[in-house]
């Protein structure tokens, strides 16, 4: 049974290739969805920044199974599921459990998310700070182990954990308006290959949001040394004179059936310091579905 759903508003996270401003064609298809198929959807990052008082390089991957339970005239409904780390060693200790998946979420028609397994994903929230001693007044705290990470206990905070594995759409077209989280308008597509069909739009990104970006990595450090308490509004007046700009590209492949298996953005991003250096941060995040047997 699934549990009632929470909604989230889709626009908001522009986490589909949904345009804006556009109807949809009468004699077309809302998805190119498929019922019963199982993909295997991986994301890929590299990040790189130059300049400043530093520079430094990261990059990694995280997969997600993905199964379309459901596709309707209203809605597609889809599992994500995480896929288990094998074990190294023999007495290897298991992990906390991954208390976000299964996740069951419906896309709506009108571009509404909808997780229905509430209810589930909030008990196993709750095993899991219990499992790792977690008090209920630790929600929203960063810890540092072998990695950042922050003690959530809102099953909304899943919706933004997909945002990257999620690639439905439902019809894409030169010349058509796409958004993408962190711009500041929407773009066109255009066409640059037609085997496989593959789209791009280009994007001015929102320095007011990168700006407050930068401001919560520094409260999130200061909290993790454990040094005097950093507010948002403060590391934010401290940002204040950064002169930001930056570009995002992003191109989409379709496979024969007319659905996204492939999303690649690249972002640019300069940042001018009072001190007059200038910072590079530049970053490509790739997510591929690959569609797996019966």
């Amino acid at each position: 049974m699934l549990a009632r759903g929470t909604k989230t508003a889709f626009t908001a996270l522009a986490a589909l290739t949904l345009a804006t401003g556009c109807q949809q064609k009468p004699d077309m298809p809302w998805t190119s969805e498929v019922e019963d198929t199982v993909f295997e959807v991986r994301v890929a990052y590299e990040n790189k920044s130059s300049g400043g008082n530093s520079s430094g390089s990261s990059s990694g991957h995280n997969t997600l199974t993905e199964r379309i339970i459901n596709v309707s005239s209203k809605e597609i409904v889809v599992e994500y599921e995480s896929i288990p780390s094998p074990k190294r060693y023999v007495d290897e200790q298991p992990n906390l459990i991954d208390w976000e998946f299964p996740a069951t979420i419906s896309l709506l028609a009108s571009g509404e998310f909808i997780l229905q397994n509430t209810e589930e994903i909030a008990a196993r929230n709750a095993e899991w700070r219990q499992a790792a001693g977690f008090p209920d007044d630790a929600c929203g705290l960063w810890y540092f182990t072998w990695n950042a990470f922050k003690v959530e206990c809102n099953p909304d905070t899943v919706i933004q954990s997909l945002e990257a594995f999620v690639l439905f759409n439902d019809y894409m077209d030169e010349n058509r308006k796409i958004e993408e989280p962190g711009t500041l308008e929407p773009s066109i597509l255009t066409l640059v290959a037609s085997s496989p069909l593959t789209f791009q739009a280009k994007f001015d990104l929102d320095p007011e949001i990168i700006r407050e970006e930068r401001a919560q990595q520094d409260v999130i450090v200061a909290q993790m040394m454990q040094r005097e308490t950093v507010t948002l509004e403060d590391a934010l007046q401290e940002r204040n004179s950064e002169q930001i700009s930056g570009t995002l590209t992003t191109v989409w492949e379709l496979d024969d059936l007319g659905r996204v298996v492939k999303r690649t953005r690249n972002s640019i991003v300069t940042i001018e310091l009072e001190s007059g250096e200038r910072e590079t941060l530049t970053q490509k995040k790739t997510t591929t579905r690959t569609l797996q047997a019966d």
